[in-house]
């Protein structure tokens, strides 16, 4: 396996999927059985997680992990002991809503995308090229590292 993972979940983890993704590793998500099969295909190396043992035994991936532990906390430091993800992370890298790695963009070619007061207030923005989606460095990040640090995940920046 790589030294950055990639994950493909079942729809009941969708809480596990965003911090996931807060902590740079693409995850994608699915209700549907078909789909996940269909991606696991294409490429065997994702790491399928779920609660679900019959999923398992119906889809036969070849990485999997099951999720025992109901709080995400929990899950996350679960995963970790299995897969070291914590020193790998690489937070808010991704689009948390589609996946892809998002791009420093200029403050001036970002003003009609944000509120004034945010444009006003902020220095650097990133934008995913995939969803156009901006992102800045405001008081959720804060509120977002202030958790890691209680929920004791390591992260860099």
């Amino acid at each position: 396996m790589k030294d950055h993972y990639k994950f493909i979940a079942d729809s009941m983890l969708l809480g596990l999927v965003r911090w996931l993704r807060f902590l740079g590793f693409q995850t994608w998500c699915f209700q549907n059985l078909i789909d996940v099969r269909e991606l696991l295909q294409k490429d065997p190396n994702f790491i399928y997680l779920t609660c679900s043992k019959s999923h398992i035994q119906q889809l036969k991936p070849t990485h999997f992990y099951l999720i025992t532990e109901d709080l995400i906390e929990r899950q996350l430091h679960s995963l970790n002991e299995r897969f070291e993800i914590f020193q790998s992370a690489r937070l808010l890298t991704l689009c948390t809503v589609c996946n892809a790695a998002v791009e420093k963009i200029d403050k001036k070619e970002i003003k009609t995308k944000v509120p004034q007061k945010v444009h006003e207030n902020f220095k650097q923005f990133w934008q995913c090229p995939d969803c156009q989606r901006v992102y800045w460095h405001g008081g959720h990040v804060l509120r977002l590292k202030e958790k890691l640090t209680r929920m004791n995940i390591p992260f860099s920046g």
